[in-house]
């Protein structure tokens, strides 16, 4: 038996102990999809970083004309909300390379801590998945309640 304090240990009686062959099996299966999907993340956060700049230098290039300079503004505002939106997916997208990462540690190690750690990579994605639903729905039901009061007043 190995002195390593966080190696999964057999059970008393010299009996095989916790039976993870079948948990490192599903994360190994699990991994490649999971990295897939945190490579089309990041790509997808570089197409919006990318487009919100071009949507920047084409509404500054807008107001150039003979529109003047705030014809360009609105466009240049959602070039700036495409960037923030891309920095969203950034950090799932690190939570779920980092749970692949892990779990190869963990296919490689098989101790506690590694396992602990390709876990708690996994429960930071879902907690920041989470949030972000949380907020969507209160900003969806917010705008629905504002649109449904603008209505009624509209129409008095």
């Amino acid at each position: 038996m190995s002195n390593n304090p966080n190696q999964f240990a057999p059970a008393p009686g010299g009996a095989a102990g916790p039976q993870l062959d079948g948990a490192a099996e599903m994360l190994r299966q699990t991994r490649p999809w999971v990295r897939l999907v945190s490579i089309l993340m990041f790509v997808g956060a570089a197409f919006m970083v990318l487009g919100g700049g071009f949507m920047m230098l084409g509404g500054a290039a807008t107001g150039i004309g003979e529109l003047g300079p705030a014809a360009g503004v609105p466009v240049m505002v959602m070039g700036v909300i495409y960037i923030a939106m891309a920095l969203l997916y950034i950090v799932p997208a690190t939570y779920l390379w980092q749970y692949a990462s892990r779990s190869q540690e963990f296919d490689l190690q098989r101790s506690a801590s590694a396992l602990t750690s390709a876990l708690q990579a996994q429960k930071s994605f879902w907690k920041f998945f989470g949030i972000c639903i949380v907020i969507y729905l209160v900003l969806v039901i917010g705008v629905i309640g504002i649109a449904i009061i603008a209505g009624l007043a509209g129409s008095m």
